[in-house]
């Protein structure tokens, strides 16, 4: 029997260079709608590391149906102090597996593949959610995950002219200013998170913060805020939302940190607009009703919008099953 084949973070960054990975994820959150995926909960870890800091790890499967299809696992771990090492505070294993045989067929380096997808989700939400006009963009966090955003928002054409960014640790953001020079988009480190975020009609929130800091009265008009991380938003940013999405609301249910999760448990955001009363906002429906087409998206241009992703493993396994087979 052969063994899995092994692809570096080097080799998986050169294929997904000439993959279309907004198509491969859109078509992953269509296959989803189409009731032709399957997702079980995530199963979670989390331990005391050894310097007191705080480390997880996180098992996500994955499937995907129809005329080829494709399973697998992501085990993606972290430690937020990994960043004060100077090592990244994410990374894991992506494995792939024979539909037929369920044999082990590939093992990725899963750090590449997870940021890819995760900014491809926000800019699919941004390509349906934004205001027509959109010319702005604020992302929160210059670390790997705010890299990645700006690479791939430059990349999709989408009218973007300037981005701000900003990080607490200021030589970061400069760093990825720095690096991004030469992109289409022009780039330039924010003094405060409150100077991007108003700045901006795109916001993009991927920071590692522990306590809300964005609230409602920093948001213009228009405005879509995509907060993949998990405490950047206050309460009355949620609450005075005009639509909520998430990629699955039963996982953001389950989810004891995150706060849309906590909010709609306790009542005060509704899970669906059907059952609006009491509370002023709701969950307006998942992304794979929206990336098939099922519903409209932005109703008009002073919508103030939130996108909540939490990051689903079809996504992960669609990515790594292009790369693995280099099948655009």
């Amino acid at each position: 029997m052969s063994r899995p084949l092994w692809h570096s973070s080097e080799e998986i960054a050169i294929r997904l260079a000439d993959i279309d990975v907004l198509s491969v994820v859109r078509d992953a959150f269509v296959q989803r709608h189409a009731g032709m995926t399957s997702l079980p909960q995530e199963s979670r870890l989390y331990w005391e590391a050894p310097d007191g800091g705080s480390a997880r790890s996180i098992a996500m499967h994955g499937y995907l149906g129809g005329d080829k299809p494709r399973v697998g696992i992501k085990v993606i771990n972290s430690a937020p102090r990994n960043i004060a090492r100077g090592t990244p505070r994410a990374d894991g294993l992506i494995a792939l597996f024979d539909p037929l045989s369920a044999r082990v067929t590939d093992i990725l380096e899963a750090a590449e593949i997870s940021a890819t997808r995760t900014a491809a989700v926000s800019v699919l939400a941004a390509q349906h959610l934004a205001p027509k006009d959109a010319d702005t963009l604020a992302i929160l966090g210059a670390g790997a995950l705010g890299a990645k955003h700006l690479r791939l928002f430059s990349r999709a054409s989408m009218g973007i002219k300037r981005s701000y960014i900003f990080d607490v640790d200021t030589a970061r953001a400069n760093s990825l200013v720095r690096a991004n020079t030469r992109t289409d988009i022009g780039v330039k480190a924010a003094r405060t998170a409150r100077q991007a975020v108003e700045s901006a009609d795109i916001v993009i929130a991927v920071t590692t913060a522990t306590k809300p800091y964005i609230p409602f009265s920093w948001v213009k008009r228009g405005s879509l805020v995509v907060s993949v991380s998990l405490e950047d938003l206050h309460d009355d940013l949620f609450i005075n939302a005009d639509a909520i999405y998430v990629d699955d609301l039963d996982t953001v249910l389950a989810d004891k940190r995150r706060r849309l999760g906590v909010l709609c448990r306790e009542g005060v955001i509704a899970t669906s607009p059907s059952q609006r009363g009491t509370p002023k906002a709701a969950v307006t429906g998942q992304l794979d009703t929206l990336f098939a087409a099922a519903v409209p998206g932005r109703e008009h241009d002073r919508q103030i919008i939130i996108v909540n992703p939490f990051g689903l493993a079809i996504s992960d396994v669609a990515l790594a099953t292009a790369v693995a087979c280099h099948d655009t």
